[in-house]
């Protein structure tokens, strides 16, 4: 079976979709509160739903094996959240294949560039995300943490449709 990504557009994928981003939140070893992950949580559709963003899964099957959120930050600025992929379903390149198709989303949002902010200690989405020609800013929000790190990449036509993308 092939991985696919798609948008969330119905209650069930959007409860995928949430299902992940828990599941993301369980898995790290700091809180998150400084976010406000619980409005987060609660208004997902709104967040990440159209028009000004995204929620995409990485589906096999049935299963949601990953995902990655795109959500407004300004104007013309998008930001890349929540990108998780289930740990048996890692090194499989599913990271690399939702963070191009966010890329391409926000871009068809009409986003002139997407920043994101990490933890030095997720070095493999930090991998990714300079794989994807993100590179270093100065924070641009509020991270408590101590080893945040911020990144941001210009948008234009060059990127092209990942296969199986929505």
């Amino acid at each position: 079976m092939s991985v696919v990504i798609f948008e969330a557009a119905d209650a069930r994928s959007f409860s995928q979709f949430e299902s992940l981003v828990r599941e993301y939140m369980d898995s790290l070893s700091f809180s998150l509160d400084f976010q406000d992950t619980d409005r987060e949580l609660a208004s997902l559709a709104h967040e990440y739903g159209p028009p000004s963003g995204a929620a995409l899964l990485a589906v096999e099957g049935d299963r949601a094996l990953g995902c990655v959120g795109v959500r407004r930050l300004e104007d013309e600025v998008a930001e890349l959240k929540r990108m998780y992929v289930l740990h048996e379903a890692r090194g499989r390149g599913i990271g690399r294949r939702l963070c191009d198709a966010a890329l391409e989303v926000a871009r068809r949002l009409g986003y002139a560039s997407i920043r994101l902010d990490t933890v030095a200690e997720m070095a493999a989405a930090v991998r990714v995300y300079e794989a994807a020609s993100f590179h270093a800013i100065p924070p641009y929000r509020e991270n408590p943490l101590p080893t945040a790190r911020f990144y941001e990449r210009a948008l234009s036509d060059d990127i092209a449709v990942p296969e199986g993308a929505a």
